[in-house]
C-alpha cells in the first residue's frame, strides 16, 4: 500500500479580499494553506485636479492598469463621477493576464499585455521607440513603485498618475487571529505576493531580525519584484515561477519540493 504523500504546509500572504479565492487555486494541487491576509484595499478620494482632467475629456494615448485593484477601482471612480470613455481612443495596457481578466470584467478593452510584468519590461518593450510625446493615464495604489513613471518622464511624456486606492493593514481582529494559526501549524513554506504582503508580515509579527525568523522555512515569491524587496532583508528566496501568476507559484513548489527528495 502506497503512503498518501504529506501535505505542503505554505502560508499565503494575500489581501482581506484576495484570500478566499486564493487558497482555492492552492488546495486543488494538494497543498495545505495557513491564509494570513496581510493587506486591505480601500478606495481614496480622487484628487480634483485629476476629475477635471477627466471631465473635460482631455484626449490620453495610454492607459494602464498595474494590478486588478486599479482596474477596480478606476471602474468605481468613473462610474461614481459619470465619465464617459471610448476605448478606440486610446490604448489600454494591462499588466499581467490577472488585470487582463478583470478588465474585461469591467469593459475595458485591452490592446497589450506585455510579456515582461515589471517596469524596466514594459518600457523597453512598449515604450522606448515611442517618438512623440505621448500622455498617459496610470491609476494606481498610493504605495506605487515608481519606476516606470520615471523612465516615461525621461522621454518626455506626460504623466496623469493618480492614487485611486490604498494599502493597509487588516483590522485587528483578523491579525490576532492570524497569529494565534501561525503558532499552532508546522509551517514549510512562506509564499509572498506581494512587497507589501511581505513588508507588512514583518510589521504583523513585529520580526526584528527577519534574516533569523525565515531562515529555516523555504520562500517564494510571486516575481522579480517581490523577490528583490525580500532579498534586500538578506533572506534566501527559494522559488520565483515564470510566470507570475498563483497557478504557477503553486505547481512550481510542488515541483521544487519533488525535485529536493
Amino acid at each position: 500500500m502506497q503512503l498518501a504523500k504529506p501535505k505542503i504546509n505554505l502560508v499565503l500572504t494575500r489581501s482581506v479580499e484576495q484570500i478566499d479565492a486564493s487558497i482555492k487555486i492552492f488546495d486543488e494541487l494538494g497543498i495545505n494553506v495557513i491564509p494570513f491576509p496581510t493587506i486591505k484595499f480601500a478606495a481614496i478620494n480622487v484628487d480634483e485636479i485629476i476629475k477635471t482632467f477627466f471631465r473635460e475629456k482631455t484626449h490620453f494615448d495610454f492607459l494602464i492598469f498595474s494590478s486588478a485593484q486599479s482596474v477596480i477601482y478606476f471602474s468605481e471612480f468613473i462610474k461614481k463621477e459619470n465619465f464617459q470613455f471610448d476605448n478606440n481612443l486610446f490604448i489600454t495596457i494591462a499588466i499581467g493576464k490577472k488585470t487582463a481578466a478583470v478588465c474585461g470584467e469591467h469593459n475595458f478593452k485591452v490592446d497589450l499585455i506585455p510579456t515582461e510584468a515589471t517596469a524596466k519590461g514594459i518600457f523597453y518593450e512598449l515604450f522606448q521607440n515611442q517618438k512623440s510625446k505621448k500622455t498617459v493615464v496610470i491609476p494606481r495604489s498610493a504605495i506605487g513603485r515608481d519606476e516606470l513613471i520615471t523612465a516615461l518622464k525621461e522621454l518626455e511624456f506626460r504623466i496623469i498618475e493618480f492614487p485611486i486606492y490604498d494599502v493597509t493593514l487588516p483590522d485587528l481582529e483578523t491579525i490576532d487571529s492570524n497569529k494565534n494559526i501561525l503558532k499552532e501549524t508546522k509551517i514549510d513554506w512562506f509564499a509572498f505576493t506581494s512587497p507589501s504582503t511581505f513588508e507588512n508580515f514583518l510589521k504583523i509579527i513585529e520580526i526584528r531580525n527577519p534574516e533569523k525568523f525565515f531562515m529555516n522555512y523555504k520562500i517564494a515569491a510571486i516575481g522579480p519584484t517581490t523577490k528583490s524587496a525580500i532579498e534586500n532583508y538578506k533572506i534566501k528566496v527559494h522559488f520565483v515561477p515564470d510566470e507570475y501568476n498563483l497557478e504557477s507559484l503553486a505547481k512550481g513548489i510542488i515541483n521544487f519540493d519533488e525535485e529536493k527528495k
